[in-house]
């Protein structure tokens, strides 16, 4: 109806289980999405919403064949908090708990961009990217697109214009890092070999990559 370029299917397990009226069947979920594949006039992304992809998910996404994944990272909104303050408030005093045990579960956005980027299919990072500067990097470690919520919303509280003030600033964030990077576009910076540092250094040497980092299908 909207005539969409693509149709993103949300996949939001932690949050499901932590939701008082929560969906606790899992089953079927990635013959579901292959089957989507198949009916869909238009590509399927796989999207997180908080908890990351890892590997092992995005491979089996591609055999599932989705064009693309959204990798949703620990990082950005919590909706396992935000069930668990929910459940709280209907004194569901099990689901509060649990939400507060695993509201930080997942892989980190950075993490998640590397470890989905083993399936070679176009990236999109998203979860708690802020800035142009955090975009930059995204694009760096792999992703395709860049998503932002948060910046966008709290500008919008100001009305229209602070949305698109907002959008100005990322974008010229993103070109000084570009400038100091010595990309001169987008291709240039996916082609840049990050230096990973601190626990994403230790994450990788538990699990080494098979592709470059920042290596991703464009």
């Amino acid at each position: 109806m909207i005539e969409a370029d693509a149709l993103a299917i949300h996949m939001n397990a932690v949050e499901e289980l932590i939701q008082p009226e929560g969906d606790r069947n899992m089953r079927g979920v990635r013959e579901g999405i292959a089957k989507a594949v198949q009916w869909s006039p238009v590509p399927i992304i796989a999207k997180e919403i908080g908890a990351g992809i890892a590997r092992e998910s995005a491979l089996r996404l591609r055999e599932a064949g989705v064009a693309a994944l959204d990798v949703g990272g620990v990082g950005g909104t919590s909706f396992t908090r935000i069930e668990a303050m929910r459940a709280k408030v209907v004194e569901d005093v099990t689901a509060a708990r649990v939400g507060r045990t695993f509201a930080d579960w997942g892989v980190p956005t950075v993490l998640s961009l590397l470890e989905a980027g083993e399936a070679g299919l176009p990236l999109i990072g998203t979860g708690g990217v802020r800035n142009g500067l955090h975009a930059a990097k995204a694009i760096a470690l792999g992703a395709t697109l860049v998503g932002m919520g948060g910046p966008f919303i709290r500008a919008a509280l100001d009305g229209p214009e602070a949305v698109i003030a907002e959008a100005r600033l990322v974008l010229e964030e993103l070109r000084v890092a570009m400038v100091l990077t010595g990309a001169r576009g987008i291709e240039d910076l996916q082609s840049l070999q990050p230096v990973l540092m601190g626990s994403v250094a230790e994450w990788v040497a538990e699990r080494p990559l098979t592709r470059p980092a920042g290596s991703c299908s464009r």
